[in-house]
């Protein structure tokens, strides 16, 4: 099942499901580049928020059964993003051959989260609100803590308490039609 709420502006979508699978995309979704999903496996859950602008994503749901991707209102993605609900390949311990890379659950994105340019984020991996993902992380684990910019390889918090806004800088300090140039002081109209 694929439902996609009004309004939405999709440039170019590729979505593939499995049995049972679930693709959900919020109100006000807009996908300025590309979407891919593939979402094979079954019983896959994948749902948008509202108001996600998109850029370019790739979204790997097709190895593993009953695994979810969830993304809040209001997430903002550059190009190139990846979402890897699993790993495609089994690791096992030699001497018990027990499976030590099975997923648990999958992708949990809170709402406001900003993710950058060649960011990955792999299985069960949680971002909570208010956050950013650095240009080219590779998020392996659960964060819990909000308004906090998340980047390198492997990401971790690299400076918490912020906040976000989609506006450029120009846009931000326009005051009654006049533009503050913090760098020379100086304001223009």
């Amino acid at each position: 099942i694929v439902k996609i709420y009004e309004p939405y502006s999709f440039n170019n979508a590729t979505i593939i499901c499995g049995n049972n699978s679930y693709v959900e995309f919020g109100k006000n979704i807009r996908i300025r580049l590309n979407l891919y999903i593939d979402a094979r496996a079954k019983n896959v859950r994948i749902i948008f928020g509202n108001n996600n602008n998109i850029g370019s994503v790739s979204i790997f749901a097709g190895d593993e059964d009953d695994l979810e991707l969830i993304i809040g209102d209001d997430f903002l993605s550059a190009a190139n993003v990846v979402f890897r609900l699993a790993d495609g390949h089994t690791v096992m311990d030699k001497k018990t051959g027990e499976i030590i890379n099975r997923p648990v659950s999958g992708i949990h994105v809170g709402k406001h989260v900003w993710v950058g340019y060649n960011a990955m984020l792999l299985k069960d991996v949680s971002i909570p609100d208010n956050c950013m993902i650095g240009i080219g992380s590779v998020v392996s684990k659960h964060f819990f803590q909000e308004n906090s910019i998340i980047a390198g390889v492997p990401a971790r918090i690299i400076r918490a308490d912020i906040e976000w806004d989609s506006r450029t800088i120009k846009q931000m300090t326009k005051t009654n039609d006049i533009y503050i140039d913090n760098e020379s002081s100086k304001a223009y109209g």
